[in-house]
This record gives structure tokens, sequence and C-alpha cells, in this order.
């Protein structure tokens, strides 16, 4: 997230009180105290920091930040208090006006940005649409493509809400829950679009159908595009949530020549780094060892002749050592593997939780399992059962899991269903 000039402050020194404090420490906050309307809890220690009223608060740091420990349900009710009391709105970090409505959670909360478009989602919906491109312009006016593209954003927001049809109608994200009024991005996906050195099977820059296809012989604006002044102009209109994180992806960062420019451009933010990890990069490791973020690597593969065959490359044990030289550093690691035909097997299934488990990958990790993106068929059901299977292994080993919205709901069900008669 980008640095905060003031202290920040965690309301609550109640049931909610450590988990609160651990989110706020992810988020990259550094709480100073709590701030407690209970006299009785007034004076003591709560998670290891002091426990203020408000005005002692107020007369220690004078301008500061509050964070909200307590269920969002009861967020209303001390907001309202905190501003009697004189705190300013913008200063109150995690409250949002709630309501209950349709709409689609990944649409409320990020930003998809590309140096030619600016897109509504990352994948396609369960009716296979397209993402819809808001916009697209090599010379753009870079401050107001922002905000037609919130603009147009905002309207198909609406339209969710009042069920109208659209191109998100159909899909299975669009759901009926409570969600913020006020939609600000908790992800920025930037993309850096530089062509990596590995030639995956599965590569959108490879498939004629999609968006980024035309973009593979036509780079040049790529060079001129401006990171750190887009990052500016979102900060400047507040479109960035307190909490947000910039995830780096579209390409291979470690050999873009201008991957210093970029991660200067990012260094405030968590940061989620997609790369192949065939490049060791201090630096990617230095800012992701950081709470809250992490590096993402698809590595695909659990046998050195599999691994060759999907990313086209020799590189199997290389990025293992890497992915080692990442946990080594303290760094979080999304591990992640794409079920293909070429790697549906049960030695590359059991290769590949071996290799991680050798690597250091471990409870604060995640694997992520995947489909391709650009399928044109169901998983097989023995295809499912391998996911389930190296889902299950993880747990065994104590490594979180995550299965990555490619799959249909019924897919998805089927797999955690072969998933339970496993363990």
């Amino acid at each position: 997230m980008g640095n905060l000039n003031l202290p920040v402050v965690l309301y609550g020194a109640g049931s909610r009180a450590a988990f609160e404090k651990k989110q706020a420490e992810l988020y990259g906050l550094n709480p100073a105290c709590f701030v407690d309307a209970d006299v009785r809890k007034q004076g003591g220690v709560c998670c290891g920091l002091p426990v203020l009223s408000l005005k002692q608060v107020k007369g220690k740091y004078g301008e500061f930040y509050v964070y909200l420990t307590p269920g969002w349900e009861k967020h209303r009710e001390i907001f309202d208090c905190l501003i009697e009391q004189g705190i300013k709105q913008e200063r109150i970090l995690n409250y949002s006006e709630m309501e209950k409505c349709l709409g689609c959670e990944e649409l409320d909360s990020s930003l998809y940005a590309y140096s030619s478009s600016l897109i509504s989602c990352c994948r396609s919906n369960d009716s296979m649409k397209e993402s819809e491109v808001f916009w697209k312009n090599n010379d753009w006016d870079m401050e107001g493509a922002v905000l037609e593209y919130i603009s147009m954003k905002d309207r198909l927001i609406r339209s969710i809400k009042n069920e109208e049809v659209c191109r998100c109608t159909g899909c299975s994200n669009i759901k009926n829950e409570m969600r913020p009024v006020r939609k600000t991005a908790k992800l920025l996906a930037l993309s850096i679009e530089q062509l990596c050195q590995l030639s995956c099977v599965y590569c959108v820059y490879k498939n004629e159908e999609s968006i980024f296809y035309a973009k593979a012989n036509d780079r040049h604006f790529v060079r001129d595009f401006d990171y750190k002044r887009f990052i500016e102009i979102l900060d400047r209109r507040e479109l960035l949530s307190y909490d947000a994180v910039i995830l780096l992806t579209g390409g291979e960062i470690t050999i873009s020549p201008r991957v210093d420019e970029i991660l200067d451009a990012v260094q405030e933010y968590r940061l989620q780094v997609l790369t192949n990890a065939v490049i060791y990069n201090e630096r990617i490791a230095e800012l992701t060892a950081r709470p809250g973020s992490c590096v993402n690597i698809s590595v695909d593969a659990g046998t050195r002749q599999t691994y060759k065959l999907v990313k086209g490359v020799d590189a199997f044990d290389k990025v293992w050592t890497n992915i080692k030289k990442y946990k080594g550093c303290g760094v979080t690691v999304f591990v992640k593997y794409v079920f293909l035909e070429e790697n549906s097997n049960e030695a590359d299934v059991m290769g590949f939780i071996h290799e991680a488990v050798k690597a250091g990958v471990n409870g604060n990790d995640t694997i992520m399992i995947s489909a391709d993106y650009y399928r044109k068929v169901y998983c097989t059901q023995e295809q499912m059962r391998l996911m389930a299977k190296m889902l299950s292994i993880a747990e065994q080993n104590e490594i979180s899991w995550y299965i990555v919205q490619t799959f249909k709901p019924d897919e998805k069900a089927e797999i955690l269903r072969l998933k339970s008669e496993m363990n």
C-alpha cells in the first residue's frame, strides 16, 4: 500500500483485536496503539499495544488514521461516533457504506490496466463472452482515459445491480451480497507487457482470439507508458483502497529493460509479482518479503521433461532453485499448476508436490491449481481427480491451496467432492 504519513490506531480492543491487528499488519500498516471507549480497558495492554482513550490519542498524535477492528455490522455506529468527535471521514481507513445488491466483487474492487487498454476483468465469463475493453488507443490522454474507464465501469456495475442485460449477464461471479457502496480498488493488475523467454503452450500472446495477440508484434507504446504517473492519477482520484495490492503481470518482469523503473513506481505498495522464476531478482525478493506481498510462479510440471514440453525451455531445476532462494529471503510464494493434457498425470502431480516441499514451500505459501484460460472443453474426470489429489497432498503437508476462477462451478464442486473423499 502507499505510505501513510500519520500514525494508525486500532479502534476496539475486543474479541477481534488480535485477528484485525494481524490483518492490518498484512496490509502494511504499523499500528501504534488501540483506542477503546471502555474505561476498564484504557491504560491496559492489548496484543502488545497500549490501550488509550480517544482523548489521549488526540493529545498524543493530533492527526491519525483509524482502523476499525469490530465486525462490519458495527462499523456504522462507530463511524458516526468518531465523526461526532471530530475524526475526519477520510481518516477512517476501513469504513464503507454497505448495501445488499447484485454485483461482482471482482468488478467492484479490481482495476485491470494495460498500456493500450483498460478492461473490466481478467477472464471470460461463464457465457464465454470476452471481457469488455473499456478503452483502447495508443495516443491516449492518460487521466482522461482513467476517468472514462471508471465512468464506464460504474455504468456496468449499475446495469448488473438493476438486472439489465449486459456483457456480464450469466456470469457466476454475479451474486446478491453485501457490498460497499463506494468502489475502490483493492487490486490493481498492472500489465508490464514484456514478452518472456519461455514459450508456454497456453500463452495468451500466442492465441489469435486473445485481446493480447496483436500486441506481440506492436510494442512501441510499452516504452512510453508512464507507470508512476498512472498510479499517481489513481491515488489522487482516491481510486485505490488503503490496502490495495499491485499485481505485476502480463509478461516476464525480470528481463524487462524497465524493471527498475517499474519497481520504483510500485515500491510503496503491497505487491504480487508474477514471474516464471527462470531469473532470480534480488530487488523483487526485497520488495515481496514485506507483509502482504508475494511472488506468483506458474511451474505447471513436476518433471523436467514435462516442464520443457509445456514451457518450451529446459529450466525446471533452475526455477525450483530460485523458488528456494525466494523462500530463503522470507518471501511468500504462490506456486501455480495449470492443468493441461501434457501435465495431467501422476508423475507430474507427485513430482510437483515433492519439489515444492523440497524448495521450502510451507504453510505461509499457497499451491494454486488452474485450468487453461482459453480451453474449449471441460476438464476430464481424471484431471479433476489429479487436481483433488494435489490439493489433498498439499493439505497433508500443511500447505494452503487455492482453486483459480478458471473452472466452471460444477467442475470446482467436483474437485472439492473428490478431495473430501481422499481425506
